[in-house]
C-alpha cells in the first residue's frame, strides 16, 4: 500500500512525535511506500529539538519520505498560522503524485481536520488516530467538539487503545469503524540508527555540546544550570520530557531538599526538559530558593531514538505525573524506561493506569511513590542513593514487566497491517459499488421516464418535491434531471445523501407504484411499507456486487444488511458499514465457502460472531456459503 501520514513529527518534541516517527517506521518495514506530511520544521522554540544535530540520525528507509510544510512570508488579520491549509496543500500534492491509497492522520488537530479535506479532494480514504490531550481536552471546546464530531463521524476509521471503545461508542461512533490497537508495533528504532544499541549517553559530553549551541530560549534558562560537571561517583536521578504543573518536577527537588546533607551531597539530577519560558523560570527560581543549583542540571531535550541512552546514563529515573486533569492520558515513558531497564520511580497515579499494575512490587521491580507527599519520597529515594546496586536490580526486574513475545508482536504487526489494507480495500469497494448504483439507477429511471405517461411523471413529481427538498436538488430543472443529479452527486462519506437515496426509494415505490415498474419489485402485502423499502435497497445493493443474480434474489439478506436507521414509520434502511467487507469477502474467493472459513474470518475481523452465525441460513439461500 501507498500511505500518507499527516501528523506530528521530530522535531517536534512528545510522545505523539514519537510514534509518529515510529509508525511510519514500522507502516515502511512491512512494505508500504510511507510519505509523513508535517509542520514539524515550523514548531515554537520551546517545543523543538534543538540537538538533533549532535546525535546519530536516523537511517530512513527507501520507502519512507518526510515532507515539511514551508514557512508563510505573507500576512494577514487577524493573524494565525494557516497550518490547516498547508497541510492539505500539501497533503493533496503528495497524495495525488504517489497515488496514495490511504490517508492517516494522527492528532486531530490540525492534522485531523486537514485529512479529511484531502479524502474529499482526492476521494482517498482517511484514518484517524488521537492522543489524550485532543480528545480529553481540546474536545471539551464547544466549537472545537464539533469540528472534531465531524470528523470522527466521516473517518473511514478510528485507530485507539480498548479502554477508549466507550467513549467513541458514546459519541456515535459505529463499533465497526472502531479499530483496536493492543500494542505499538513491534519495532526496534535502534537498528535504524548507527550507534551501539546499549551504549549509555555521557552525560558530561552532552553538557559541553549544549554549551557550544547558541539559541535564545537555551541560553537563558538552561546554561545557568551548566556550569559544572556530572560527578563520577554521583547517584544520577533522570527525568524526561515538558516541565509543567502537573509533571512532578517540583515535587523531586522539594523531596532531595528535604535529604540529610551527606545524601544531598551525593546525588546529580539531571533533567531533560523543556517548555513555557514562565515554567521554566519558575523550576529555576524554585532550584535556586531550595539551594539545589549544584545538583541540578537543566538540559534540552534529546532525539527520542536517544532516550534509552539517557535512561542508562541514570541510576534511576522519575515519571512523577499526577493529579493531571486529562483523565484518558496515557504517557508512553514507564514503558520506555522499563525497555532500558532503567529503575523506574513512578507516581502511584500513573502506575494505576499500566496494564501491567498488578504484576507491580514496590521497590523489586519498580518504586511507587506519591509525589504529593515529598517526605515520604524523600524517604524512598535516600534508599536508593545509599544502595545503587538496589536501583540496577530493581531495574533489571522491572523490564520483565513488559516483556513481549517476539512472535506474537510479529503477529500483531501483520494483523494491523491486514486491517488498513482491508479498510482501505473496502472503502474503494464501496466507492466503485455506490458508482455503479447511481449509473444503474439512473438508466433504471430513464426507462421508467421513457415507458410512462405523463400523469404518472406528474405524481412522481410531487412526490420527489415532498420528499426531497434538499440542497442537492434544483427547481429549475425537470423532474428526470434532477433524479439524475441527486444519484451523480452521491457521495461515499455523505451519509445524509444516503438516507436521502433511502427516503426516494421508499416514497417512489410506495407511492408511484403502476404497471411499467411493476415486474422490477417483489410482490408483498399492501402497505408493508418496511418491507417494501428495505426489499429494495437490499435489492439494489446486492445488484452492485452480482449483477447476474439482480433479477433472481427475492428475499433481503436480513441479518448481514443490519438496518442503519430508522425513522418513525416510514421503513427508511441503508447498509451497514461492514456490508462492504463482507461481501467483497466473498467476492474475493472463488466458489462458495463453509461455514467454519466465514466465521473464522468474521472472528479475525473483530465483527459480532453471534450476529455472523445467525446469518449463515441467509448466506447460504443466496449462494454464499456450501450447504454442506
Amino acid at each position: 500500500m501507498k500511505i500518507c501520514i499527516i501528523g506530528k513529527h521530530p522535531p517536534i518534541q512528545g510522545g505523539v512525535s514519537k510514534s509518529t516517527a515510529e509508525l511510519a517506521l514500522g507502516l515502511s518495514a512491512l512494505g508500504n511506500d510511507v510519505h509523513v506530511v508535517t509542520n514539524a520544521m515550523e514548531v515554537e522554540p520551546p517545543y523543538r529539538i534543538h540537538t538533533s544535530e549532535l546525535f546519530p540520525k536516523i537511517n530512513l528507509p527507501h520507502n519512507l519520505k518526510i515532507h515539511y510544510t514551508a514557512s508563510l512570508k505573507q500576512s494577514y488579520i487577524p493573524f494565525a498560522k494557516p497550518y490547516v491549509s498547508k497541510l492539505a496543500g500539501l497533503a493533496k500534492k503528495i497524495v495525488i503524485e504517489n497515488k496514495c491509497d490511504l490517508i492517516f492522520s494522527i492528532y486531530l488537530e490540525p492534522y485531523a481536520i486537514a485529512a479529511q479535506l484531502v479524502s474529499l479532494w482526492t476521494n482517498v480514504p482517511f484514518l484517524v488516530s488521537h492522543a489524550g490531550s485532543d480528545v480529553g481536552s481540546l474536545m471539551q471546546h464547544p466549537d472545537l467538539h464539533e469540528s472534531y464530531l465531524e470528523i470522527l463521524h466521516n473517518c473511514h476509521g478510528i485507530l485507539t487503545r480498548p479502554g477508549m471503545s466507550p467513549f467513541f461508542r458514546n459519541l456515535g461512533i459505529p463499533s465497526e469503524k472502531i479499530l483496536i490497537k493492543h500494542k505499538n508495533l513491534a519495532l526496534d528504532i535502534q537498528d535504524y540508527v548507527d550507534t551501539k544499541k546499549d551504549s549509555a549517553l555521557d552525560l558530561n559530553q552532552y553538557i559541553d555540546q549544549v554549551l557550544q549551541l547558541d539559541v535564545p530560549y537555551i541560553n537563558t534558562y538552561m546554561k545557568p544550570f551548566l556550569n559544572k560537571k556530572v560527578q563520577h561517583d554521583s547517584f544520577v536521578i533522570g527525568m524526561y520530557g515538558k516541565t509543567g504543573t502537573f509533571k512532578g518536577h517540583m515535587s523531586l527537588i522539594q523531596a532531595i531538599a528535604k535529604l540529610d546533607s551527606t545524601l544531598k551531597a551525593r546525588v546529580a539530577i539531571v533533567f531533560l526538559t523543556q517548555g513555557s519560558e514562565a515554567g521554566l523560570k519558575q523550576l529555576g527560581a524554585e532550584i535556586q530558593a531550595l539551594e539545589l543549583s549544584d545538583q541540578v542540571f537543566l538540559l534540552p531535550f534529546i532525539p527520542a531514538h536517544m532516550i534509552s541512552a539517557f535512561v542508562r546514563s541514570c541510576h534511576c529515573i522519575g515519571f512523577l505525573e499526577h493529579k493531571f486533569p486529562i483523565k484518558i492520558h496515557m504517557p508512553s515513558v514507564p514503558r520506555e524506561v522499563l525497555i532500558a531497564g532503567g529503575c523506574l520511580l513512578l507516581s502511584k497515579e500513573i502506575a494505576s493506569k499500566q496494564n501491567f499494575h498488578l504484576k507491580m512490587k514496590h521497590f523489586e521491580n519498580i518504586v511507587l511513590v506519591e509525589p504529593s507527599d515529598v517526605e515520604s519520597m524523600a524517604i524512598e529515594i535516600g534508599q536508593l542513593i545509599q544502595n545503587p546496586y538496589m536501583a540496577k536490580s530493581i531495574g533489571h526486574a522491572g523490564k520483565s514487566l513488559i516483556g513481549g513475545d517476539p512472535i506474537k508482536e510479529s503477529d500483531d504487526n501483520a494483523l494491523f497491517g491486514q486491517q488498513i489494507f482491508q479498510l482501505t480495500k473496502a472503502h474503494f469497494s464501496k466507492t466503485s459499488s455506490l458508482r455503479s448504483y447511481a449509473k444503474k439507477r439512473q438508466l433504471y429511471f430513464e426507462y421508467v421516464f421513457s415507458n410512462t405517461h405523463s400523469h404518472f411523471k406528474s405524481k412522481f413529481n410531487q412526490v420527489l418535491n415532498r420528499y426531497l427538498k434538499t440542497a442537492y436538488l434544483t427547481q429549475d430543472k425537470v423532474v428526470e434531471e434532477q433524479v439524475i443529479d441527486l444519484y451523480e452527486s452521491l457521495s461515499v462519506s455523505d451519509d445524509s445523501k444516503l438516507h436521502a437515496v433511502a427516503t426516494f426509494d421508499f416514497n417512489y415505490f410506495s407511492a408511484v407504484l403502476s404497471t411499467p415498474v411493476q415486474s422490477y419489485v417483489p410482490t408483498f402485502q399492501e402497505n408493508n411499507y418496511t418491507e417494501i423499502a428495505l426489499a429494495e435497497n437490499i435489492r439494489l445493493q446486492k445488484m452492485c456486487f452480482d449483477p447476474e443474480s439482480f433479477e433472481r434474489t427475492a428475499m433481503p439478506l436480513s441479518l448481514v444488511f443490519k438496518p442503519k436507521e430508522f425513522y418513525g414509520n416510514s421503513g427508511i434502511y441503508s447498509v451497514s458499514e461492514d456490508t462492504y467487507l463482507i461481501l467483497n469477502f466473498f467476492l474475493d474467493n472463488e466458489g462458495p465457502l463453509s461455514r467454519s472459513e466465514f466465521l473464522n474470518w468474521v472472528a479475525t475481523m473483530g465483527y459480532n460472531t453471534e450476529s455472523a452465525d445467525s446469518s449463515v441460513e441467509s448466506l447460504r439461500t443466496l449462494g454464499f456459503l456450501r450447504t454442506f
